[in-house]
């Protein structure tokens, strides 16, 4: 089963054809050609033609396969084995003609493949097309990154894919992106696990409750198990934290009252008026509240300083009379600032997050996607600022306060940060997007509508790691922003999940990866349909009924208020009747109507 490079070589693509055994996706091999150096190429697309119809092939192939005794029909041989490749390196000089070809060996594929270690990198998964040179892999690079199947930790089977986070320095940000079902949130998982062994302070906001590292799963391998609950903590939004009033600037309330109702020029005026630096809520409040009483009673007064009375209320209306909209203006304004009051945004403050930062550990921030995007824009740009702070002391010869390095992930990235829109959380996530790097602060951002994402986000992602993807204009945004290649962007709708293709300025070509198990045990759920089990009926008080038959209008009222408490909840005469009419429509018991009312009884 020689193999052979067939036709002409087309910039970094080369096709190579052989008998007896079909190519396979993603696999490796090497080129004979000591001209070149021996270059590696990537197995991206094949097919299998019968030897008596390779006219349909290209003029170059057709004479390549000529040359080498496969085609016509005085050939022994019925089907041959057509492979396009990518060449993993620039080539000085063309590709001989008919040279031959050999598959990958770990010597010839290692400084492709692995660029760091585990004990500095992020093992996150392996590498798809390098799995019958796993037994040559030295023990270092075995038994590192088992993979799940049905839902069952196996053993490793292939090269692992080490990713060299040190090197986000250079090429920060991450993008992954696939849709629903596609393994997006399992790799997710997989990152932030790894980011918790290796103790990299992060902050991941979590608007679905899903990210949870409290408890392993029961199959991991000794050797490879780890307490990650004492390197993660969960805060709540209005819980456990929240944003602390006196520390906001004017332009972060604007953004943030903006958010939950957008406001007028006018208002926006308004609330630059009245606020004042180191307000509190209540203050903000009761001159909010304070202004609107005085302009009501002005507008219905011919002498407002006679009908104010009080000198300083006066000389307070005096003050802001011209200086604000009116009345329902004030009083729009006035609704918003309550309406966030109610909802406890501004309960607590952020220094449990800040504390846990410096403890080097991972934080999950919860809520509702509206309540993260208020938090978070001010969160993020309150650590980034202390951590700006103390790297540009270094420069001006002062002191600060030290703040560690960081890394922000989110899953719903484009909610954060849309295109067509503003949010509270945008403009501070693009910020780091373009500056970031310089002060050791990263993104991780997950979505499922990259198209939906801020595009000088999109552009800053150094790395995108892309699942299986199916709408149009995601998959032509991909194509453009990655290096993937065209029989890639084929291959994205059908990717199983976990799988996906990798591709990064920091490894310099497109990787074909599937991601290691997840050792956390994921959120349990149950399957929707499952619960309808649960409205089938009441068992145990369908039993209780029976037992204290008959049942008649004189006695249920009774039957019912010792229901409640046996089963600690509140049964209604419609529950009880329910039950007991669906148990006479089935004879397993019998209604009579009387002059008294209802009787149930036994059949």
């Amino acid at each position: 089963m020689e193999i052979y490079v067939v036709g002409r070589q087309r910039s970094n693509i080369v096709y190579l054809a052989r008998t007896g055994e079909p190519f396979q996706l993603d696999e490796y091999y090497v080129i004979v050609d000591p001209r070149n150096q021996n270059p590696v190429c990537k197995i991206t697309d094949t097919e299998e033609i019968v030897s008596t119809s390779t006219k349909s092939l290209s003029k170059d192939i057709y004479y390549s396969l000529k040359e080498l005794g496969l085609t016509g029909f005085f050939t022994d041989v019925s089907t041959i084995y057509i492979a396009s490749a990518v060449i993993e390196k620039e080539l000085l000089t063309p590709i001989p003609p008919l040279c031959k070809a050999r598959k990958a060996e770990f010597s010839d594929i290692k400084d492709i493949l692995i660029n760091t270690t585990s004990e500095k990198g992020l093992t996150i998964g392996v590498i798809r097309g390098t799995e019958m040179i796993y037994s040559e892999l030295p023990d270092e690079y075995k038994n590192i990154a088992p993979l799940l199947e049905k839902n069952v930790i196996n053993k490793q089977n292939a090269v692992p894919f080490i990713f060299d986070i040190n090197k986000m320095n250079q090429f920060p940000h991450i993008g992954l992106f696939g849709g629903s079902g596609s393994g997006k949130t399992f790799g997710l998982n997989t990152f932030l696990e790894e980011l918790i062994k290796k103790k990299i302070p992060t902050i991941v906001l979590d608007p679905h409750c899903e990210i949870n590292f409290g408890k392993l799963r029961d199959d991991v391998p000794k050797e490879l198990q780890y307490d990650y609950s004492k390197q993660s903590k969960i805060f709540y939004i209005g819980k456990d934290v929240g944003i602390d009033f006196t520390e906001l600037e004017i332009d972060e309330l604007c953004n943030i009252i903006n958010f939950s109702g957008e406001m007028s020029q006018a208002m926006v005026a308004t609330l630059r008026e009245i606020y004042q630096p180191n307000d509190t809520l209540a203050s903000l409040t009761n001159r909010f509240e304070k202004l609107l009483n005085l302009l009501e009673v002005a507008e219905k007064s011919k002498n407002p300083a006679k009908d104010i009375g009080n000198t300083n209320d006066y000389l307070f209306y005096r003050k802001y009379r011209t200086k604000v909209a009116g009345v329902a203006t004030l009083t729009a304004l006035l609704w918003r600032i309550k309406s966030i009051e109610g909802e406890g945004i501004f309960s607590n403050n952020i220094d449990p997050v800040e504390k846990a930062l410096k403890q080097r550990k991972l934080v999950i921030i919860r809520g509702s996607s509206r309540h993260l995007n208020i938090f978070a824009g001010y969160i993020i740009k309150n650590f980034y600022k202390k951590r700006r702070r103390y790297i540009d002391s270094f420069e001006k010869g002062e002191s600060a306060e030290k703040f560690p390095p960081f890394i922000v992930v989110m899953d719903e990235a484009h909610v954060f940060a849309p295109k067509m829109s503003n949010s509270p959380t945008k403009n501070i996530l693009k910020v780091i997007a373009q500056e970031g790097r310089k002060y050791g602060v990263f993104e991780i951002m997950a979505t499922q509508r990259p198209m939906l994402l801020d595009d000088t986000i999109i552009a800053q992602l150094s790395t995108k790691i892309i699942f299986r993807t199916t709408i149009g204009e995601d998959l032509d945004l991909i194509e453009k922003e990655t290096d993937l290649s065209r029989n890639d962007i084929k291959r994205l709708p059908y990717l199983n999940s976990g799988n996906a293709f990798i591709s990064s300025a920091i490894l310099g070509k497109t990787l074909s990866i599937r991601f290691r198990a997840n050792y956390t045990a994921p959120k349990i759920t149950r399957h929707p349909f499952d619960e309808l089990s649960d409205f089938d009926g009441d068992d145990e008080l369908e039993k209780f009924l029976i037992e204290k038959l008959p049942i008649t209008t004189l006695n249920i009222g009774d039957i019912i208020t010792e229901a409640s408490k046996k089963f600690n909840r509140i049964i209604t005469l419609e529950d009880a009747s329910n039950i007991l009419d669906e148990m006479a429509n089935k004879k397993i018991i019998t209604k009579d109507n009387t002059s008294l009312g209802f009787y149930y009884s036994i059949k």
